[in-house]
């Protein structure tokens, strides 16, 4: 599971801003700020949704044709699970 905050929002500008000129740059090293308080907000939303995955009635199931499921043959949503 891999949660994107997205591109809407008063977010946006700053996202883009950042990954323009800072991305993997010479400036995006440890001197930039960090707001903690949305790590903690970010954080939390990936464990209630991983908690979620993992205490729900069904196991999780890779989508058809996926890479990483195809190399680690994993099961595949529309596919009979449980042979």
């Amino acid at each position: 599971v891999f949660l994107w905050p997205g591109q809407k929002g008063p977010g946006k500008a700053a996202v883009a801003y950042f990954m323009a000129n800072n991305y993997h740059k010479p400036s995006d090293d440890l001197t930039q700020p960090i707001l903690w308080d949305q790590g903690v907000r970010f954080v939390d939303a990936n464990y209630r949704i991983a908690r979620e995955i993992a205490d729900g009635a069904q196991r999780p199931v890779w989508n058809s044709g996926d890479y990483f499921g195809t190399l680690y043959k994993g099961p595949m949503a529309g596919a009979a699970v449980g042979k």
